[in-house]
C-alpha cells in the first residue's frame, strides 16, 4: 500500500452552538385570556426550564410537581438573557429570607431553595422574572400538545393557530 489516493483524516463532527434555554410558563385560564384578548407580550413570576417539566403531560401532573394551579396552557419562549431569569432563594418571610441571604418573599406554597414548591417527589428548578418582553416564536400550546397561539414581534401581538 502506498496511500496513493487515500487520506486518513477523518471527518470531525459539527457541534452546534447552543442556542438559548427555552423556558415556560404553566398559565391560568385568566393568564391566558389576557394574553390573546390584549396582546399582552411580557412574561414575570416563576418560570422553568421546558426540559425540565416536558414529561408532565397533564395539568394535575404539572399542579402535583410544581404546587400551583393551572388551566393546562404552557407559555414557552427562548430566554436570550438569561441573567434576567435568577434563582429565587428566599422565604415567606424576611426573617426566612435573610437566612438563607435571600432575595425573594413571597407567599406559600413558596420555598426559597430554588426548586419548585410541588409534592410530586421530583426535582425542579425554579427561576423568578421581574417582567421581560416576549421575544418573536413564544407560544401557547395546551398541555396536550395543540397550538393555541405564537407571539410575532413584528405586528406586537398573538396569531391564533
Amino acid at each position: 500500500m502506498t496511500g496513493e489516493g487515500y487520506t486518513a483524516v477523518n471527518e470531525v463532527p459539527v457541534i452546534p452552538e447552543p442556542g438559548p434555554p427555552l423556558l415556560c410558563k404553566p398559565l391560568t385560564k385568566r393568564e391566558v385570556d389576557y394574553y390573546l384578548e390584549r396582546d399582552y407580550n411580557r412574561v414575570a413570576g416563576f418560570v422553568y426550564r421546558a426540559a425540565d417539566i416536558a414529561h408532565l403531560r397533564s395539568t394535575e401532573a404539572l399542579e402535583s410537581a410544581l404546587g400551583r394551579p393551572f388551566s393546562g396552557h404552557i407559555l414557552t419562549w427562548q430566554a436570550h438573557r438569561e441573567t434576567l431569569y435568577r434563582i429565587p432563594f428566599g422565604g415567606r418571610t424576611e426573617a426566612a429570607m435573610d437566612a438563607i441571604d435571600g432575595w425573594v418573599i413571597e407567599r406559600a406554597p413558596f420555598r426559597g431553595s430554588g426548586f419548585a414548591a410541588g409534592e410530586s417527589g421530583g426535582v425542579i428548578f425554579e427561576f423568578k422574572v421581574d417582567s421581560v418582553r416576549l421575544p418573536y416564536g413564544a407560544t401557547l400550546t395546551a398541555v396536550s400538545g395543540k397550538s393555541i397561539a405564537t407571539f410575532d414581534a413584528d405586528i406586537d401581538g398573538w396569531r391564533t393557530c
